[in-house]
């Protein structure tokens, strides 16, 4: 009943410390050095470690999955989600859409601020934007834009918002337009994953909640690992800018296309409790069970 509360806490505590940790970062490295710095990191995972480990799970029956190893369940989940139309459709085109963000914000950025002429930490700058974007998101300004023009509308803005701000990143000359722009796409991403992750979450059955978010993860990694090559291959004919223009072009495209997926909007449509379950109803054939 806590999950849209649990996920939108999840993602507000992820993009704190997204902010935090170049901040931090950059403060240590002024002050003490790269040793220091490298130091303090292992000092954080020890200390993420430890919270990690005291972290309970709920005890769940798995009579009927115990002899089951991990490449059974992964290809179960993989099935499933390719057999609910819904989720296999929006999986691909998230998946492009991944591919024009992540060169974007991360390949390519470090080369448009050299080629502005800017300082080292202009870079952490705009990490720390878009990471505070993302926090301003879900700490209130995503759910208020979801409540005023409903989620199919807040998504279809997010989309294009985080498009033209990809694409402006290669026009803008002045460094606090940069830095905005990065909030603005952070912004948009807490938009995007509040509509969507929430009720796709709700809509999985809860015996294949964990496959099936499984089967996502290795394709959002596949398509993290396809991203830098898109960002080199690029390069190779255009210049970082022409580059940022073609990832805005290709984001808007894919955005388009996502807007397209069969029975997209009638699920979003949906409040938490009508989206509960929904993969199981109208995909009943997608789900094996003993």
């Amino acid at each position: 009943a806590d999950l849209p509360t649990a996920l939108r806490l999840r993602r507000g505590a992820q993009a704190l410390g997204g902010m935090l940790g170049p901040g931090l970062c950059g403060v240590v490295l002024a002050g003490a050095g790269l040793r220091a710095a490298m130091v303090m990191s292992l000092f954080l995972f020890g200390l993420a470690t430890l919270a990690a480990w005291r972290v309970g799970s709920a005890q769940r029956p798995a009579e009927t999955t115990a002899r089951r190893g991990w490449f059974d369940e992964m290809a179960d989940g993989l099935r499933a989600k390719w057999r609910v139309r819904l989720d296999r459709w929006w999986t691909l085109v998230g998946a492009l859409m991944m591919m024009c963000l992540l060169p974007a914000t991360g390949l390519l950025l470090p080369l448009r601020i050299q080629g502005l002429g800017l300082s080292a930490a202009w870079f952490g700058a705009c990490s720390a934007a878009m990471s505070l974007g993302l926090l301003a998101g879900v700490a209130g300004l995503a759910p208020a834009l979801i409540e005023r023009v409903g989620r199919v509308r807040a998504l279809a803005v997010a989309v294009q918002a985080c498009a033209v701000a990809i694409a402006g990143i290669g026009l803008v000359r002045w460094a606090p337009g940069l830095v905005a722009l990065f909030a603005v796409i952070g912004l948009a991403l807490a938009v995007t994953q509040l509509v969507g992750q929430t009720h796709r979450m709700l809509a999985m059955p809860d015996d294949y909640r964990s496959r099936m978010s499984s089967a996502h993860l290795a394709i959002a990694h596949l398509a993290a690992a396809l991203a830098p090559a898109l960002g080199g291959a690029l390069l190779g004919v255009a210049t970082v800018p022409t580059g940022y223009l073609l990832l805005g072009a290709g984001f808007a495209a894919s955005g388009l296309l996502l807007m397209a997926v069969p029975g997209l909007a009638l699920f979003l449509r949906q409040d938490h409790e009508g989206a509960r379950g929904w993969y199981d109803r109208h995909y009943p054939q997608a789900f094996t069970r003993s």
